[in-house]
């Protein structure tokens, strides 16, 4: 059977970040496209292609050269190059390479918009962890959410404004007043946060919500018991990748700030920018699971 393809339409990169050309690329890298990124894609989505293929319940069976034909010539489209006039798995594999390599010169964010489209409407998301992982690897500062409506989620929060701490006190309220209580008491904390000992404890705040907030919503014990769970559970809490971030964070407080995680006498030493990212930092993943939760019980 022919693959035939269905579009869906999704919120294109520059409208989500107009001004992506501005951001450097010194922590992560924003406007440029890694080599070893490019590199990695032909596998990638020859990967998704044959789970495509294997997960078909229609009528008849797809075949394998339609299914890459396909795919072929979406990333041509996005390429400015012509479309394939070849058949046989070999020949699209190496028009899939070449046509790749052209995706990079293209414009930015006219390479994210190829890999947000094909990777949901062409591969349905097969290949979402995948690429999150090569993203992580080379170090690039976008994630794919798994989400039409805000495909693209930037991880830098050097180049995004710092959260509005009342509105993440409102959004949570409704899953756990604890969350919402210590959300209120960062926000008292910040008032003072040319204080080292204020911003420490604002951020210990941001911390136990986040900890009430995963063990309500998950019903389990601890963090550990919580991130187990929505990982195990990704068609309803997404990537891992994003998942985990909330681990990470209450792993890296007790390892290396354990004097904030505990309220201990001393104090490490944290900057006032290095405070205003870690809140943030917690402050979004916390958005983010509630959002989803949220969601699962309207």
């Amino acid at each position: 059977m022919k693959y035939e393809d269905s579009e869906v339409n999704m919120k294109k990169f520059k409208e989500s970040y107009p001004d992506h050309m501005s951001y450097d690329n010194e922590t992560y890298i924003m406007n440029e496209v890694p080599n070893k990124l490019l590199t990695s894609m032909p596998s990638i989505l020859i990967k998704g292609a044959r789970l495509k293929i294997d997960s078909y319940s229609g009528p008849g069976r797809l075949v394998n050269d339609s299914v890459m034909e396909v795919i072929v010539n979406k990333i041509a489209e996005y390429s400015y190059v012509e479309r394939t006039k070849n058949w046989g798995w070999d020949y699209l594999i190496r028009d899939l390479e070449r046509n790749i390599d052209s995706l990079g010169e293209v414009p930015f964010a006219r390479f994210m918009d190829a890999v947000s489209d094909i990777t949901f409407n062409f591969l349905e998301a097969f290949i979402v962890d995948d690429l999150n992982e090569i993203f992580e690897f080379v170090n690039f500062g976008y994630r794919l959410s798994d989400n039409l409506e805000e495909p693209w989620i930037c991880i830098n929060h050097n180049t995004t404004k710092t959260i509005e701490i009342e509105s993440v006190a409102e959004l949570t309220r409704k899953l756990c007043k604890q969350t919402a209580d210590h959300i209120e008491q960062a926000k008292e904390q910040l008032k003072r946060s040319e204080n080292p000992r204020a911003r420490k404890d604002a951020i210990r705040d941001c911390l136990s919500a986040m900890e009430a907030l995963m063990k309500r919503i998950t019903d389990t014990k601890d963090v550990s018991g919580a991130n187990n769970h929505m990982v195990n559970n990704r068609e309803v809490w997404g990537p891992k990748v994003i998942v985990t971030e909330g681990h990470k964070l209450w792993k890296l407080f007790h390892e290396d700030y354990t004097d904030i995680r505990h309220g201990d006498f001393d104090i490490s030493s944290i900057t006032l920018d290095e405070s205003r990212y870690f809140i943030d930092r917690i402050l979004s993943y916390v958005i983010y699971i509630s959002k989803i939760a949220l969601k699962e019980l309207n």
